[in-house]
């Protein structure tokens, strides 16, 4: 009887694994099953124990010996059929290996029979063929690989590896003809793993290419020593390497076959078409024509070009142009979103609204789809995940394999890393950067950001005991880590390698600061060195340090220590706020209104409390220097010796880190705009504002919250670090006249908003009919999808476009005619009121079916069955449909659950749909509730009967506590 087969756990392991493998010499037996969806593996092995008799085995599995009277390979043979024999899914590989060192060469090779034979007779008592992707196994002659792949279902099949073990084992191209002669359409990989590589095993390798090259993709030898006669002669290979176990490998490429076959057809086709004007040709199907075009696309344009038609797209995937991707941004929330970036086109955005299930797998094709023959290194790969999927994943390890660990092997399945410049990861999980780190090229990766999870409230610390040991690591020369908090020690993360340095740690020990003393003052490349401690003190640095050079207002502390050899210095200094450590202790944590507005010279601050009000003031003095900023509060003029605007940061961090009150407003926004001067003021402000509320171990909680920012999506990162269901009112500056929203930047905006309905305020300098367009746009988006989380959208504007005030209804507009208010309510019904703006532009096309009076006229008198073949019209229909929520009519609904699940629904008009599923049980549960959901969520009617049936095929098989079958 098999005994690891019996003794797997689990059941996807034991009836439909990804792969397995046994490895064996002649005294023990290794063997392991792997699934897609667990990064862990079951292992177990054998090994031969006893006397002379040999007939005793122990078998380790789970941690736990078992003593098995019978030899050992006779144990791993069981093993080796139930799994074959039981395999129900298809699978990735099967891998048997012949171990080194071994001690009998005759035992082994008997052994090997032994394993071929029951491989071979496994597969033929199965009942249909199985479907196996790589088959890697050891012979002692080439037929025993060929009766194996001839019982495997060819059209699946893609590698086939050939071991032959013993140092005079050979083989000739007629030896591998039987192999490739049964090939159906699908080009086989083909793998020989041997001793030595001579000049004739290179001529055999070139009878058979020419022999099977239409069969053919690749052959690639594995050798442990080569003739050096064979360097010379080896021209058609595509590479030779040696890897760390000192084994060669030749790749033998005979795509160039399929290549001058294409071009010698087009030329005739191109002949014959001169001659009949009846045969077509498209020039794009030409891949030398093609080659030269798509080096000058990118991404968008190569995507769209693949669509034309199926021959151009097996054209351009033929001849694998690089993309020129820039960046790729992967958003993994409640909606998971995707955004490519090249560079002289506009960004493709891709939006998920499935199961995370499909959208998981979706995303991993999208992904090795757009990067897979990416040759030039992208500027950026960014990966950020929101609250809502944290949460999934703190609860079910599932989910983390199913996104990331597909990420991964689409990485894994290039030809080479891919090249990236920056890894941006947003998440506190090491175990999820290592899925995609090490497959990035380590020689390209310069830049490393991890940062934590916006809107998480709980501190958040990582681990970095396995991410500091990859190449890419030691390699890389940035690194950002300012959100997350690292328990790993200062001396232990080996950062001497990176130039750029800002990251926080959860303490800085004495050892750690010494360490530091001692190093940074050495030679090296460090460019900035920025550490935030979360626990410790400034005397534990006066204790290490020594004495400051010097101490400003006793607020900053400064040392200087002399680099060696060198004419620089390492600059030590501690920053402290001024403002809030010089005001009364009840404006620092209990106010209820903060406001800072400034420009690029002065800044002007107000706290407000129950009590009272304090005002301060901050000013640039000096010139060239502009290091020393006056700080005037209670009617006093200080001097700080630093550049005013960092004054004010420290200051900002200070108030909000410590708030405990709830706000009525926050305000930090612009006056006495000079755009040259004050972008990078906007720009250092926004990071302030949005580390000081990462920071808090709670979310902020504010009504009211203004900002003027540079880009949109500064608003959206500050605003998801505050408390949504306080949050009421956010107004976004624009301060400059070239600065332009579309609907799109808006979107993450709203997506984070919960319960709370919000009111949405922009401010900008020209309304204009593209920017009201694009209003209009968030107000539909808001409506149809996000069911309204947005009460109302204001546009304060110094002037309108003439052409927008026909369009806009007077009643809109506020008494100083350049405020502009749209109300988002389902009472005013105000996708109504859209429309209609539409319908005035006769440039824009509309379906009266997509104005919701005729919809809830029509509505009314339709079944279930007419209101989803009105939804599969157009999207726009569907959206209309969606929003008006018509009632199905549904009479009868019932669920048949069997080998194959069916479900039924009966409306008024005694029309029936019918639905059966005849996949897996788990895929179809998911789909029948989904269906069911999306049927019956708006019937207000009371149904006459509600029927869910269980076959009795489906209750043996189950158990009273299966979750597939709840």
């Amino acid at each position: 009887m098999p005994f690891f087969y019996d003794h797997v756990s689990k059941k996807e392991d034991k009836h439909h694994p990804s792969g397995i493998v046994f490895s064996f010499n002649d005294e023990e037996t290794d063997g392991r099953t792997w699934h897609w969806h667990y990064t862990d593996s079951t292992e177990y092995r054998c090994k031969y124990v006893g006397g002379s008799a040999g007939v005793s085995t122990v078998v380790t599995l789970h941690g736990k010996e078992c003593l098995v009277e019978d030899y050992f390979i006779s144990v791993a043979c069981e093993d080796v059929e139930a799994f074959v024999r039981n395999q129900k899914k298809e699978m990735y590989y099967i891998e048997l290996e012949a171990w080194k060192p071994y001690r009998d060469q005759k035992l082994l090779e008997q052994i090997i029979n032994r394993m071929c034979r029951c491989l071979e007779n496994s597969l033929q008592s199965r009942t249909e063929k199985l479907k196996v992707q790589n088959l890697s196994l050891p012979v002692l002659k080439i037929s025993q690989a060929i009766s194996a792949v001839n019982l495997l279902d060819r059209d699946f099949l893609s590698m086939v590896t050939v071991h032959l073990p013993f140092e005079d084992q050979v083989f000739t191209a007629d030896d591998l003809i039987p192999l490739i002669e049964r090939q159906g359409w699908r080009r086989l990989g083909l793998t020989i793993q041997l001793h030595k590589f001579s000049s004739q095993v290179l001529e055999e390798v070139r009878k058979f290419i020419n022999c099977t090259s239409k069969q053919l993709n690749l052959i690639i030898i594995k050798y442990q020593y080569i003739d050096e006669e064979c360097y010379k002669l080896i021209e058609e290979a595509t590479f030779c390497k040696v890897d760390i176990c000192m084994t060669g490998e030749i790749v033998f490429g005979v795509n160039d076959f399929r290549d001058q076959l294409q071009e010698i057809t087009m030329r005739k086709r191109l002949k014959l078409k001169l001659s009949d004007n009846t045969i077509s040709i498209n020039i794009f199907e030409v891949p030398l024509i093609m080659r030269s075009i798509v080096s000058n696309l990118e991404c968008p344009q190569i995507q769209s070009l693949r669509k034309v038609s199926r021959g151009i797209r097996q054209c351009v995937d033929y001849v694998e142009p690089d993309p020129h991707i820039l960046s790729y941004y992967i958003w993994l929330g409640n909606s998971l979103r995707v955004r490519i970036d090249s560079m002289m086109n506009r960004p493709i955005w891709a939006h998920y609204k499935g199961s995370l299930e499909q959208d998981a797998v979706q995303i991993e094709k999208d992904f090795d789809l757009n990067t897979r023959h990416q040759k030039s290194c992208m500027d950026e790969l960014y990966i950020e995940m929101f609250k809502g999927i944290w949460k999934l994943l703190e609860e079910d390890h599932w989910v983390r394999s199913m996104i990331f660990i597909r990420l991964k092997h689409a990485l894994m399945s290039r030809t080479s890393p891919l090249k990236v410049r920056k890894l941006t990861l947003i998440t506190h999980w090491q175990c999820l950067l290592m899925e995609i780190l090490p497959y990035l090229d380590a020689e390209y990766l310069e830049s490393i950001s991890i940062q934590r999870i916006r809107g998480i409230d709980e501190e958040c610390t990582i681990d970095l005991d396995e991410i500091i040991k990859t190449e890419q690591w030691v390699k890389a020369k940035e690194l950002c880590m300012k959100t997350l908090t690292a328990r790993t020690s200062i001396q232990d993360m080996n950062i001497l390698n990176f130039e750029t340095i800002d990251i926080t740690v959860e303490t800085m020990s004495s050892e750690d600061i010494t360490y530091c003393r001692k190093n940074l003052t050495q030679p090296s490349v460090f460019i900035t060195f920025k550490i935030q401690i979360k626990n410790s003190s400034i005397a534990d640095f006066l204790a290490l340090l020594g004495e400051p050079y010097r101490v400003v207002n006793n607020l900053k502390y400064i040392w200087f220590f002399r680099i060696e050899n060198t004419t620089e210095y390492l600059h030590v200094k501690l920053p402290m706020p001024f403002v809030y450590d010089h005001i009364h202790p009840s404006y620092k944590c209990h106010a209820t209104e903060i406001s800072f507005s400034f420009n690029h010279l002065e800044v002007q601050g107000r706290i407000i409390q129950p009590l009272g009000c304090t005002k301060f003031h901050y000013e640039h003095v000096g010139r060239s220097a502009g290091v020393s900023t006056a700080v005037t509060l209670h009617r006093r003029e200080h001097l700080v010796n630093n550049l005013f605007i960092l004054v004010v940061c420290e200051d900002v961090e200070a108030f909000l880190r410590h708030q405990m009150n709830q706000l009525s407003r926050f305000s930090l926004n612009t006056f006495e705009v000079d755009q040259k001067m004050l972008e990078p003021i906007i720009y250092v402000m926004c990071q302030c504002l949005e580390n000081s509320l990462q920071l808090r171990t709670e979310k902020l909680k504010v009504k009211h919250f203004d900002l003027s920012v540079l880009e949109i999506n500064q608003v959206v990162s500050t605003v998801n670090l505050l408390d949504r269901e306080i949050l009421q009112t956010v107004t976004v500056r624009l301060p400059f006249e070239d600065q332009v929203f579309t609907a799109d930047d808006f979107i993450p905006l709203i997506e984070g908003q919960e319960r709370k309905r919000l009111n949405l305020t922009i401010q900008l300098h020209k309304l204009s009919l593209k920017m009201l367009e694009e209003v209009r746009k968030v107000s539909v988006f808001n409506l149809l999808t996000y069911t309204s989380q947005l009460i109302s959208i204001t546009i304060i504007c110094k002037t309108i476009d003439e052409k927008c005030i026909e369009l806009i209804p007077e009643a809109k507009y506020s008494s100083d005619g350049n405020t502009v208010k749209f109300s988002i309510d389902h009472a005013e019904d105000p996708i109504e009121g859209m429309t209609m703006l539409t319908l005035s532009d006769n440039k824009c096309h509309l379906n009266i079916f997509e104005i919701p009076s005729i919809m809830r006229s029509i509505a009314p008198n339709l079944g279930c069955h007419q209101i989803q073949s009105l939804r599969k019209v157009s999207r726009r229909i569907r959206h209309c449909v969606d929003y008006i929520k018509p009632d199905p009519h549904i009479l009868a609904c019932s669920f048949w659950l069997g080998n194959h699940l069916r479900f039924d629904i009966k409306d008024m008009m005694n029309e029936q749909v019918v639905a059966r599923y005849k996949g897996f049980l788990e895929q179809e549960a998911i789909r029948v509730v989904n269906d069911f959901d999306l049927n019956t969520r708006h019937q207000k009617g009371c149904m006459d009967e509600l029927y869910i049936g269980m076959y009795e095929e489906i209750w043996y098989s189950k158990k009273e506590d299966d979750p597939e079958l709840f």
